[in-house]
C-alpha cells in the first residue's frame, strides 16, 4: 500500500471541529502516526474498487490504532460506501480536497474547502457558448455516458 505518514500536531486551536478531531485521533499513543492514502490504484484497485490486496495492511494499521485518512477525487457517497466496506471509520477527504469529513456521524458538519459540484456546474453553464461547448460534465454525459467513459457500473456511475 502506497501511503505517507505524518505526526499529529497537538494544537487544534482555531479549528471549528477540534473537539470532534480530538475524539477521533488519540495523540496519547506514542509514537502517534496517521496514514494518509489515496484511493484509486493505492488503497483500492482502480478498476474493481476492491481493497483486497491491501486488506492485511488495513487490519494491521487498525490493530495498532493508526488512523487511516482516505483522500480522493471521489464523492462523499462513494467514499462512505468504500470505507464502510473496508471497516474504515477515520476522517476522510473528498473531491480533491473540497471537503473534509471528521466523522461518519451525519450530524457532524464537514469542513468545506470549496464550492460543491452543483455550484461549479452552474458557473460552467454561464460560460460563453464557444467555451461551454468544450466542457463536458458528468451531468452533460448522463449515467450511460459516465458508464461508457469510465467503465464503472451503473451504481458507481450514479455515485460519481
Amino acid at each position: 500500500m502506497n501511503s505517507s505518514t505524518g505526526h499529529f500536531g497537538q494544537s487544534t486551536s482555531g479549528h471549528e471541529n477540534s473537539a470532534e478531531l480530538g475524539a477521533i485521533l488519540d495523540p496519547s499513543k506514542k509514537p502517534f502516526l496517521i496514514v494518509f492514502t489515496d484511493m484509486d490504484g493505492t488503497l483500492i484497485d482502480h478498476h474493481t474498487y476492491s481493497a483486497a490486496p491491501a486488506r492485511e495492511e488495513i487490519e494491521a494499521l487498525q490493530e495498532m490504532g493508526m488512523p487511516i485518512v482516505c483522500i480522493s477525487s471521489k464523492t462523499e457517497v462513494e467514499m462512505r460506501r468504500i470505507r464502510a466496506e473496508e471497516g474504515i471509520t477515520d476522517p476522510f477527504v473528498v473531491e480533491n480536497g473540497s471537503a473534509v469529513f471528521w466523522s461518519d456521524d451525519n450530524d457532524v458538519s464537514p469542513t468545506i474547502a470549496g464550492p460543491g459540484y452543483d455550484a461549479i456546474v452552474e458557473i460552467i453553464d454561464t460560460l460563453p457558448e464557444n467555451l461551454r461547448s468544450k466542457v463536458i460534465t458528468f451531468k452533460d454525459m448522463g449515467i450511460e455516458g459516465v458508464m461508457e467513459a469510465t467503465g464503472l457500473n451503473e451504481k458507481n456511475s450514479t455515485d460519481a
